[in-house]
């Protein structure tokens, strides 16, 4: 009789130590398996913020070469006429507008300094070529040189930015 019991209880130990096996390696599986979920998770907003900021970098930097319309200033060696003077102004009212709403690109950025000051050092360069428009004074070529300069300089910043939310 004993050697039933001793069997019977071998029996169960051993269906027992099987089942705990079984859970633990289940346990492990779905433990992975939400590690795995978190992590495809924070990829995926990874990815979603890196394509919010290149929109709004994009938006950005469209709105700054448009607003270089020095292509479009009236020919001030005639009398150019008022109403084409306040229409080339509103122009570029609403261009330097376009700029300032999509500043909007520093918030995108957060605390990420170089970037921040490569877009500031834009939003200047820009600044001072529609001043001199609004004025209808032709930009300086170094005024051009230092635009341009500057926006590449802001491509540069963003690439690094983006390169590194990845």
């Amino acid at each position: 009789m004993l050697a039933v019991w001793t069997a019977l209880i071998g029996v169960i130990a051993g269906g027992l130590v099987s089942l705990a096996s079984t859970l633990i390696q289940q346990r492990r599986t779905w433990r992975r398996e939400d590690q795995i979920r978190t992590e495809a998770q924070a990829i995926e907003q990874r990815r979603d913020e890196r394509r919010e900021v290149l929109k709004l970098f994009t938006e950005f930097l469209t709105a700054c070469n448009r607003a270089n319309v020095a292509y479009a200033l009236p020919d001030t060696n005639s009398q150019p006429a008022y109403d084409q003077v306040q229409s080339y102004r509103n122009l570029i009212a609403e261009r330097w507008a376009a700029v300032q709403g999509a500043g909007v690109v520093f918030m995108a950025v957060g605390h990420d300094q170089p970037t921040r000051e490569a877009i500031s050092g834009l939003i200047d360069a820009t600044e001072t070529l529609t001043v001199r428009l609004r004025h209808l004074d032709q930009p300086s070529e170094q005024d051009m040189a230092d635009f341009s300069t500057r926006r590449k300089e802001c491509e540069r910043a963003m690439r690094d930015y983006l390169a590194r939310l990845v």
